[in-house]
């Protein structure tokens, strides 16, 4: 079994984490987009991902809830679902896992997998993320991210597949608002 490496990252896409090493990442973009933003009161330029932009790669899943990680993420695949997928030093944007596969057999409490993520709409910005998304805070449940951005319960269910248990949410899950 493979075990995490001090150059490993964690990809989170739809509620699971996904270890990988980012130096093994493929990234593909269409064109290359830039977005002025404002960064400690200087303007940075900022590349964005765009629609069909992908990142290709290989992660591990661990823990004893890995087989059913990788079972929301192979629904996920699927059918196709959006979701935010961040990614450290390249961002949050909205995408789906267009390609998963098992890159060696599983064991017990691991899975390795290769996936392609592409992006659907190339629509993050740090301002944006702040409205359409909510970032789940220790003991938060769906009623109370209900209840503070006033939103109708059922439908971000309904946005939000990966989330297993309404009345318990992991901290710093990224919740879909709208």
């Amino acid at each position: 079994m493979s075990g995490r490496s001090v150059n490993d990252a964690v990809i989170r896409f739809g509620g699971v984490s996904l270890s990988h090493n980012p130096e093994k990442l493929t990234v593909k973009r269409k064109k290359n987009v830039a977005v002025d933003i404002l960064l400690s009161g200087n303007i940075a330029k900022e590349k964005v991902f765009t629609e069909g932009d992908t990142i290709q790669g290989r992660g591990e899943l661990f823990g004893e809830h890995c087989e059913e990680d990788y079972k929301l993420l192979a629904r996920m695949c699927r059918k196709s679902t959006a979701a935010v997928l961040s990614v450290p030093r390249l961002g949050a944007f909205t995408a789906v896992l267009s390609q998963l596969s098992l890159a060696a057999e599983p064991k017990e409490n691991y899975i390795a997998v290769e996936f392609v993520f592409t992006a659907v709409r190339g629509e993050y910005h740090p301002k944006l993320t702040k409205e359409r998304y909510y970032h789940a805070k220790q003991g938060d449940d769906l009623w109370v991210i209900a209840r503070e951005t006033r939103s109708d319960i059922s439908k971000l269910a309904e946005l939000n597949p990966q989330i297993r248990n309404i009345r318990s949410l992991e901290k710093d899950s990224v919740i879909t608002l709208f």
